[in-house]
């Protein structure tokens, strides 16, 4: 493309430009990401694996989250509708969400020999080739999940005595 068609591109783009209004809107916008749907199994392997080892129940988990469900739903802007108006999706997917992260984290600096050395995720296969796939898109802002939930997990798993940055001094 030469210079005078690239000068009329911006030219165009310039006229169809969205207000900045419109623009920062758009930018601000905070979602829960919608993630390929084997991913859940993954999840949901992360989440019986914790719970294993922690030997409490998902109910204990689910009644200390409860409390501060609308805490934790205020901390997204603009909450699709499937997760604003369901108390149980949205529990189940901070759930699930909040305990693969973790799983992510301690895997990545301690071992964790209950799950098969063949796990794509959990394994030492995973752990170099996956794991620092996860971790980068645990970093878009859209991808992230309230402090407070990690807080409330860790707190229920260790009856109170560990707290988060001993688990991310690594990460």
């Amino acid at each position: 493309m030469g210079r005078a068609e690239w000068v009329i591109e911006v030219d165009e783009d310039l006229k169809t430009m969205v207000a900045s209004e419109t623009e920062m809107k758009h930018w601000m916008k905070r979602s829960i990401y919608k993630v390929p749907p084997h991913i859940t199994d993954h999840k949901q392997r992360a989440l019986l694996h914790f719970l294993k080892r922690s030997g409490k129940p998902l109910e204990f988990f689910v009644e200390s989250l409860h409390k501060d469900l609308q805490q934790l739903r205020d901390c997204y802007e603009l909450l699709d509708p499937m997760w604003q108006d369901d108390d149980h999706k949205f529990m189940q997917l901070m759930i699930l969400d909040g305990c693969f992260m973790l799983e992510i984290l301690c895997f990545d600096t301690h071992t964790m020999e209950d799950y098969a050395e063949t796990d794509p995720i959990f394994s030492n296969h995973g752990k170099i080739h996956i794991i620092p796939f996860i971790k980068r898109d645990m970093l878009m802002l859209e991808n992230q999940l309230p402090m407070q939930l990690l807080h409330s997990l860790v707190a229920v798993d260790s009856n109170g005595t560990k707290v988060i940055p001993s688990l991310w001094t690594h990460y």
